[in-house]
Protein backbone atom coordinates (compact mmCIF):
# COMPACT_ATOMS: atom_id res chain seq x y z
CA UNK A 1 0.00 0.00 0.00
CA UNK A 2 3.23 2.53 0.76
CA UNK A 3 3.58 2.83 -3.19
CA UNK A 4 -0.31 4.06 -4.14
CA UNK A 5 -1.19 7.48 -2.89
CA UNK A 6 -3.96 8.77 -1.33
CA UNK A 7 -5.27 12.41 0.33
CA UNK A 8 -7.09 10.36 3.23
CA UNK A 9 -6.34 7.04 4.61
CA UNK A 10 -8.67 5.48 6.64
CA UNK A 11 -7.93 2.57 8.98
CA UNK A 12 -8.83 0.35 11.75
CA UNK A 13 -6.18 0.74 14.02
CA UNK A 14 -4.87 4.46 15.32
CA UNK A 15 -1.37 6.14 14.29
CA UNK A 16 1.20 6.94 17.02
CA UNK A 17 -0.80 10.07 18.13
CA UNK A 18 -3.69 7.53 19.94
CA UNK A 19 -2.21 6.29 23.67
CA UNK A 20 -2.47 2.63 21.81
CA UNK A 21 -1.57 4.00 18.23
CA UNK A 22 0.73 2.52 15.89
CA UNK A 23 3.84 4.41 14.58
CA UNK A 24 3.44 2.03 11.28
CA UNK A 25 0.05 3.60 10.36
CA UNK A 26 2.83 7.07 10.54
CA UNK A 27 4.83 5.42 8.11
CA UNK A 28 2.27 4.17 5.86
CA UNK A 29 -0.32 7.81 5.63
CA UNK A 30 3.68 9.99 5.18
CA UNK A 31 4.34 7.05 2.48
CA UNK A 32 0.74 7.35 0.55
CA UNK A 33 0.86 11.34 0.82
CA UNK A 34 -2.16 11.30 3.31
CA UNK A 35 -3.18 14.64 4.29
CA UNK A 36 -5.56 13.25 6.86
CA UNK A 37 -6.12 10.06 8.62
CA UNK A 38 -9.63 8.67 10.35
CA UNK A 39 -9.57 5.58 12.36
CA UNK A 40 -12.00 3.53 14.70
CA UNK A 41 -11.26 0.84 16.53
CA UNK A 42 -11.02 2.26 19.84
CA UNK A 43 -13.42 4.52 19.29
CA UNK A 44 -11.81 7.88 20.52
CA UNK A 45 -12.39 11.54 19.24
CA UNK A 46 -9.33 12.65 20.95
CA UNK A 47 -8.11 16.31 20.00
CA UNK A 48 -4.46 15.28 17.69
CA UNK A 49 -3.76 18.89 16.96
CA UNK A 50 -0.73 18.74 18.73
CA UNK A 51 0.93 15.41 17.09
CA UNK A 52 0.10 16.99 13.83
CA UNK A 53 3.08 19.01 13.04
CA UNK A 54 5.44 15.66 14.33
CA UNK A 55 3.22 12.84 12.15
CA UNK A 56 3.17 14.98 9.35
CA UNK A 57 -0.83 14.66 8.59
CA UNK A 58 -4.06 15.27 10.14
CA UNK A 59 -5.83 12.83 12.50
CA UNK A 60 -9.20 11.99 13.29
CA UNK A 61 -11.08 9.06 15.54
CA UNK A 62 -14.94 8.58 15.27
CA UNK A 63 -16.24 7.94 19.06
CA UNK A 64 -18.17 5.21 19.86
CA UNK A 65 -21.69 4.97 17.86
CA UNK A 66 -20.06 8.31 16.92
CA UNK A 67 -20.86 10.08 13.11
CA UNK A 68 -18.31 11.82 11.54
CA UNK A 69 -18.81 13.86 8.31
CA UNK A 70 -15.90 14.66 5.60
CA UNK A 71 -15.63 17.60 3.37
CA UNK A 72 -13.78 16.07 0.73
CA UNK A 73 -12.69 19.41 -0.74
CA UNK A 74 -11.46 20.81 2.57
CA UNK A 75 -10.89 17.84 4.31
CA UNK A 76 -12.55 19.32 6.87
CA UNK A 77 -14.31 16.60 9.52
CA UNK A 78 -17.16 17.74 11.39
CA UNK A 79 -18.72 15.60 14.23
CA UNK A 80 -22.42 14.74 13.53
CA UNK A 81 -23.12 12.92 16.51
CA UNK A 82 -20.79 12.41 19.51
CA UNK A 83 -19.41 9.38 20.88
CA UNK A 84 -20.86 8.15 24.01
CA UNK A 85 -17.44 8.48 25.58
CA UNK A 86 -16.13 11.55 24.01
CA UNK A 87 -16.50 14.24 27.36
CA UNK A 88 -15.16 11.13 29.42
CA UNK A 89 -12.28 10.11 27.01
CA UNK A 90 -11.00 13.55 26.13
CA UNK A 91 -8.36 13.41 28.08
CA UNK A 92 -7.14 10.24 27.06
CA UNK A 93 -3.80 10.79 25.22
CA UNK A 94 -0.50 9.69 24.51
CA UNK A 95 2.18 11.27 26.16
CA UNK A 96 4.36 13.19 23.54
CA UNK A 97 6.39 11.87 20.92
CA UNK A 98 9.04 13.24 18.94
CA UNK A 99 10.17 12.48 15.26
CA UNK A 100 12.49 9.35 16.17
CA UNK A 101 10.14 7.01 18.45
CA UNK A 102 9.81 4.40 16.37
CA UNK A 103 10.01 1.83 18.92
CA UNK A 104 6.26 1.77 19.35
Amino acid sequence: MANLQADVLITHEAPSCHPYGHIGIDHLARAMGAKLVIHGHHHDSLDYSAEQKRMGFACVGVGFRGIAELDLDSLEVRVVRQGDYDVERAGRMRSSLTDTDDEL
